[in-house]
This record gives structure tokens, C-alpha cells and sequence, in this order.
């Protein structure tokens, strides 16, 4: 990425067959997922930041009579899609009591189930400051629904084990299936006014690179973002992954079906 050039490449390991769609991980079956080392974590829940906000765009396929989880990073930090309440639901896990903070977005559509085939934004903000825990979920179809928890002096721990994409290491969950677009996490705290912003952009990349800070939002553009998924470029070609008969994408190109990348920036390298 040009101007960037203290992002890195993570390393991705592929434990389960994952398809790839154009610009997103496809969750292909309920046993799907990925999985990053646990140093790879986003350092915003490390557990020694004192704040960080979320992104994701999410479009589901298929759901299942067990919790389907999206993203996990065990001891941190969760999203999951909760069949019981038909709800999307997200965990931040802290030491002491209680050890866990707990958001539910019940967006429903007419069938009474988190809607299938359309895309949701979600967004999730901790502030440490304040210990504020806040969410929000809308979709192409749905309006925007939110949750929030206060809880003064809780105390948030870090990443226990690796980070995963999918099918969670929790047991009694499935992966969620469907479509996983951009996912990044920033180093600041955020608020609903800046999630209905991302949403107005409707751009794929808006949670990564919007900028609203001087219209007195908190989003500071790719600055503030310290770690993201499916940005679906690699810097060159050549970096394409070993085994795969694709090019990776350049800036202004055509994105190949196997296009996936993970950027790190609290690696010094």
C-alpha cells in the first residue's frame, strides 16, 4: 500500500478449507475457519490499550441451531450470531468481577432471524476511560440497532490463544457461514455518530480509511487503524500466495478470487 509502508503481512495459517470471494473470506461450512498466531492479535485488545473501536461487514449464507461464531479472540474479545434471540452478539473478557462484558444486537428482519443474503455493518467501541462497552449492527434492508454497557473499573485482559476467523475454539459453536468482508480494528474509542458515518460512505473500505475527526467525529482514517483483514491487495504480485495459480491485486486493480491479506501495523518490522 503506497504511504504505508509500515504495514506488514501477517501469518495466516489455513486450518480448515476457507473459500475466497471477491474481497472477502467465505465461510463455506460450519467447520470453516482461520486462525493468526496469538502474537498477531490486534495490540488495541491486548489488554494494555486503553480504548478501541471495531469494524466488520458481514453478509450470511446459512444459520444453524448452535452459536455461530464470526470472530474470536480467546480472553479478549468475540462476535458471534446467537440462534436463541436471533441476535449478534460480542463479548470484551476482563480479569476480576465480572469477567466478561456482554452486547446484544437484536437486528431481526420480518422473519424474525438476523437477516440472510444482504450485507450488515457492526461495529463495537470499548473505552477504558469511561468503561463504556458499545455496539451497533444495521443492514441493507434494516435500521441501525445498538446496545451499550457501563461498567467503571473493568479491568480488560488480553489474548489467551489465537485468533479466529469462523469456527471459534469455544465448544458448542459453528462457524457462521457467508461472506466475512473488511475487518479492522482501531486504537480509539468511537460512538454511534461514527458508525452511522462508516454506513453512510457505503464503502467497503470506509471502517479502514474514513476520516471524520475535523467534522468532530473520532475516526482518523488509516492512521488509527492498527490491524485489518480482507483488504484483498498484496503489495506485489510476487507476493501472491505459494501454490495458487493467482496474481495478487495492485492499488486500482482487479482483485483476484484468492486475494486475502491481513495488515499489522504494531509489528516494528
Amino acid at each position: 500500500m503506497r504511504g504505508h509502508c509500515n504495514y506488514v503481512l501477517a501469518a495466516v495459517t489455513a486450518l480448515a478449507i476457507v473459500a475466497m470471494s471477491w474481497g472477502a473470506i467465505r465461510a463455506s461450512s460450519p467447520a470453516a475457519y482461520l486462525r493468526l498466531a496469538q502474537a498477531d492479535a490486534p495490540s488495541s485488545v491486548s489488554g494494555e490499550s486503553p480504548a478501541f473501536s471495531f469494524f466488520m461487514w458481514l453478509r450470511r449464507s446459512a444459520t444453524d441451531s448452535q452459536p455461530m461464531s464470526v470472530l474470536e479472540i480467546p480472553g479478549a474479545f468475540d462476535l458471534l450470531v446467537d440462534p436463541a434471540d436471533q441476535s449478534i452478539r460480542s463479548h470484551r473478557s476482563g480479569t476480576g468481577a465480572p469477567t466478561e462484558l456482554e452486547l446484544v444486537l437484536p437486528l431481526r428482519d420480518g422473519k424474525g432471524q438476523v437477516p440472510l443474503d444482504e450485507w450488515i455493518l457492526i461495529g463495537v467501541s470499548w473505552d477504558d476511560l469511561t468503561g463504556q462497552f458499545q455496539g451497533w449492527a444495521r443492514s441493507e434492508n434494516l435500521p441501525r440497532v445498538q446496545d451499550s454497557v457501563v461498567e467503571a473499573g473493568f479491568v480488560p485482559s488480553g489474548p489467551t490463544g489465537d485468533l479466529s476467523l469462523g469456527l471459534s475454539q469455544r465448544v458448542g459453536t459453528v462457524a457462521q457461514q457467508g461472506d466475512y468482508g473488511l475487518i479492522v480494528f482501531r486504537n480509539i474509542a468511537c460512538d454511534g455518530g461514527d458508525f452511522d458515518d462508516v454506513w453512510a460512505q457505503r464503502d467497503y473500505f470506509g471502517g479502514y480509511r474514513l476520516s471524520n475527526f475535523r467534522a468532530g467525529g473520532h475516526l482518523t482514517g488509516s492512521g488509527g487503524a492498527d490491524w485489518m483483514v480482507n483488504h484483498a491487495i498484496l503489495t506485489h504480485p510476487s507476493d501472491a500466495v505459494t501454490g495458487i495459480a493467482v496474481s495478487a491485486a495492485l492499488p486500482g486493480d482487479a482483485v483476484a478470487i484468492n486475494n486475502y491479506c491481513v495488515l499489522n501495523t504494531a509489528d516494528p518490522d
